[in-house]
This record gives structure tokens, C-alpha cells and sequence, in this order.
């Protein structure tokens, strides 16, 4: 109780302290980490940081082992993870080689942590990640390469991201049938935007009942014509067709090179009732019953007054 209520009363100094300066002084908001062991097997969720290597290497100018000055450093990196080794001059030492790593390895591999993490962070934000590793570039922060992250979301993050989704499939079919009434379910297919390549065209089926996805699939134009042209008739597969380039080219020209002719009647038409004209009764005005047609210079009308 002691220890924590002087770690309460520390925090409070701290965070008046920091209040009281100026806004100057103050870039942004300030957090304090209390760094205490972390036994949770939860690599995502712990708290990391960015170091640099001239500041991380000052913690290693002394054997932790014998405490003697200046052992000689070696570092190796990879992605981004850094691996310091000393090794100790001191012929009494009792562990003259040491070796020394900035962040854990992942259960079950030998992938550093925030490789992996690295990349199932660009992948579930939707991020692009050649942009995310320029950047990295741009600040000198060393990261893995894109061929290491393509490798990694084909191998482990597409079959996780697969699995987890079957669960939630199954959980959502259970709960479905739970609620023992009808469904209305309603289904569509959508091509890639306009302008972009539309290979692939994405297949889902959606609940209105409860609005829960149930489904999607994402089909290759070719593969669905090829199981189209299976499922209908042979006279209608002519239509699925593409006409050879040459034989499209060669009906265009033929059809540019036909002379229009003049085709007679079929039907004859009496030629009078096309002259004859339809004769329109003139108009009078209404005030002085004289006719319209020049009305303009009729002075004694009251409308021309």
C-alpha cells in the first residue's frame, strides 16, 4: 500500500510539474509509463517504442556480467529488430559473450515479433505498404523489405485471416438457425471500379433479416465464363464467342464499302393527298372583328390604342 500510494503521489507531482510550464516548453501530451513486468502472452498489446541505436548503445559501454568498461560491440539487424552481442576482454569473466535482442521472437517461430506484427497491422488497416515502408525509409527506420512482407501475408496472414473467418461464419449460420423464423436473404455482384482492372468481380450475399454478411466469394471473369459455357446449351455458346479480330475487321470494311440503293415503294401512295393542303380558317379580333392579319395598323381598335 506504502508503494503504491508513493507511486500515486509521484504521479500527481509529475503531472502538476508538467502542467505548470509553459505551452512553449510543452510539445503535445505528455504520457508516463510505469515500466513494470509483463507476464500477459500478448505481444500485440504491449507497450514498444522507438529507439535509436547511438542511444541504446550507451547502455552497453559495461560487461553485464563483470561490470568491466568497454567490451567489444557487434549488431546485426534484422527487419526490424536489432541484435547486440559483447563480448568481455576480461579473462576472469564469468560470461564473456552476451547476447542481447530488441524485441521477443513469436511463439512457435523464429520471426521476431514486430516483423510479424509489421505486417498483420498493414494488412487488417488496409494501408499500402509500399508507402509505410517509404516512410520508414525516409526517417531511417529500419523495417523488413516488401518481399519479405508479400511472404508473409501468402504463408501466414491469408491462411489465419481464413480460418478466423470460417469461425465467425459457422458462430453466424448457428445463430441464424437459432432464431427459428424466416430469412430474407439478398445477394450481388460487383467488377472492379471503372478504369481499373475488372478480372476479378466479388460475389455477396448479404442478410436483411439480420444484417450479417453471410457469405462473398471472389470469382475470375474467365473461370466463370468457362463454368457459364458449361451450364447452358450448346446453340447459345456461339454468343460467348469473341470473333477473331481479322473477320470483324474484314465485315467492317465490307459493310463501309456497300452502296446504298434506292429501293421503290412497296405500297403506292396517291400523290394528291400528299399536295393537298389543309386550309386554316383566319382569325378576327375580338374587339373590332377585324381580321388579325395586319390588325397592327387598325388605329380605331382598342387595343391598338
Amino acid at each position: 500500500m506504502k508503494v503504491k500510494l508513493a507511486m500515486r503521489v509521484l504521479t500527481q507531482s509529475v503531472a502538476t510539474a508538467l502542467e505548470e510550464k509553459d505551452d512553449e516548453d510543452v510539445l503535445g501530451t505528455t504520457e508516463l509509463w510505469w515500466v513494470t513486468p509483463d507476464n500477459s502472452e500478448n505481444l500485440r498489446t504491449k507497450p514498444k517504442f522507438i529507439v535509436f541505436l547511438s542511444q541504446l548503445l550507451l547502455l552497453f559501454n559495461v560487461c553485464p556480467a563483470c561490470k568491466s568498461e568497454k567490451p567489444f560491440i557487434e549488431t546485426s539487424v534484422i527487419g526490424t529488430m536489432v541484435k547486440i552481442t559483447t563480448k568481455c576482454f576480461n579473462p576472469d569473466c564469468s560470461s564473456p559473450e552476451n547476447t542481447w535482442k530488441s524485441q521477443p521472437i513469436m511463439t512457435g517461430t523464429k520471426m521476431p515479433a514486430m516483423n510479424f506484427l509489421l505486417c498483420f497491422s498493414v494488412l487488417v488497416s488496409g494501408a499500402s505498404p509500399s508507402k509505410i515502408f517509404l516512410v520508414f525509409k525516409n526517417v531511417g527506420l529500419s523495417c523488413i523489405s516488401l518481399k519479405t512482407y508479400f511472404k508473409h501475408q501468402a504463408n501466414r496472414l491469408f491462411p489465419t485471416v481464413h480460418l478466423y473467418w470460417k469461425k465467425c461464419q459457422e458462430k453466424m449460420m448457428a445463430k441464424l438457425k437459432a432464431t427459428e423464423q424466416s430469412l430474407v436473404i439478398a445477394g450481388d455482384g460487383r467488377h472492379d471500379s471503372m478504369g481499373h482492372s475488372a478480372k476479378y468481380c466479388a460475389y455477396t450475399l448479404f442478410c436483411c433479416t439480420v444484417p450479417l454478411i453471410n457469405d462473398f466469394s471472389l470469382v475470375q471473369l474467365e473461370a466463370a465464363r468457362l463454368e457459364l459455357q458449361a451450364m447452358t446449351p450448346a446453340p447459345m455458346n456461339t454468343m460467348l464467342e469473341k470473333q477473331p479480330r481479322d473477320k470483324a475487321t474484314e465485315l467492317w470494311k465490307k459493310r463501309k464499302s456497300m452502296v446504298v440503293q434506292e429501293v421503290p415503294r412497296t405500297v403506292q401512295v396517291n400523290e394528291s393527298s400528299m399536295t393537298q393542303t389543309v386550309l386554316r380558317k383566319p382569325r378576327y379580333c375580338r374587339s373590332c372583328k377585324n381580321p388579325m392579319k395586319g390588325h397592327k395598323n387598325v388605329k380605331d381598335c382598342p387595343k391598338n390604342m
